[in-house]
């Protein structure tokens, strides 16, 4: 007997069936988990930000590197796009997208799974918070692995599409490889940070041993990424470092002529400055 009325167990069977349907369809949230639930779990928990009820379900046993669909926990863009609409968390991430530390510590105290550790650290690259990025380095964390579950991509490609200059920092001065590449039609950190025009990075990874003209992806190099996209600053100043204007992509050809048809004039004078031919 759990002293639970009748027609509570029947009813909370019946939310707990509407719940799981939401999760299929990608559906759930901090609202119909707690409905559905009558009582809250970790995850909640985690992130309404309790540590009160964080320790005391730790204490009590709570499975740390369990998942759950991911939580609508905030309205803020970067946070839902680094949760991603149909991926799963797990209570150390959960802690990190929505910035409780404490409570991140409280559960890094439980000697959480290598996965969890792995998301976690992703999740840190995406919301830029170097200060449990680190921490999770020191705890053995690697900065060149893959998250294969969600995005696919290395941390140095995170942090050189977000433009995030201190994690970048911190990457680097860490042991991040610069030439990693999940995706062969990307290319390396740098032909990413080129093609969105985010100069910093760009700067940071060749003073940090990116190879200027390393080949690959769609656009062949770090310069045709910059040429392809517009981003005339950007492959001014790989150029004036010493970019080989004629290296040809295997699918759009040379800088110069993918300038030539995306009608950029000014990258095509800065590039013709160089020694570009087509």
């Amino acid at each position: 007997m759990t002293g639970i009325p009748a027609e509570i167990v029947r009813l909370e069977a019946k939310v707990e069936t509407l719940y799981q349907q939401s999760v299929r369809k990608g559906r759930a949230s901090v609202a119909t988990l707690r409905v559905a639930k009558f009582r809250p779990t970790l995850h909640e928990a985690v992130a309404k930000g309790d540590e009160e009820e964080v320790s005391r379900m730790v204490a009590n046993g709570a499975d740390v590197n369990a998942q759950i669909p991911s939580l609508d926990v905030s309205e803020d863009y970067s946070i839902r796009m680094a949760t991603g609409k149909n991926w799963q968390e797990i209570p150390l991430s959960l802690s990190v997208l929505n910035r409780h530390e404490n409570i991140f510590r409280i559960l890094l105290d439980i000697n959480p799974s290598r996965k969890s550790l792995l998301w976690a650290f992703h999740a840190c690259i995406r919301t830029e918070n170097c200060v449990l990025a680190d921490e999770l380095i020191k705890r053995g964390v690697d900065v060149n692995e893959i998250d294969t579950e969600r995005g696919n991509c290395y941390p140095l490609e995170i942090a050189a599409a977000g433009n995030h200059k201190e994690i970048l920092e911190l990457l680097l001065r860490r042991g991040a490889i610069t030439e990693p590449s999940s995706n062969p039609m990307e290319g390396s950190p740098l032909m990413i940070a080129a093609g969105q025009g985010h100069a910093n990075s760009v700067r940071l990874l060749l003073e940090n041993g990116a190879a200027i003209n390393h080949e690959g992806g769609i656009y062949g190099t770090a310069l045709g990424a910059a040429s392809f996209h517009g981003k005339e600053g950007v492959a001014k100043s790989l150029l004036e470092k010493g970019a080989n204007p004629n290296i040809r992509s295997k699918y759009y050809g040379t800088s110069l002529a993918r300038a030539r048809f995306w009608n950029r004039p000014g990258i095509e004078a800065v590039l013709m400055q160089y020694g570009a031919t087509e």
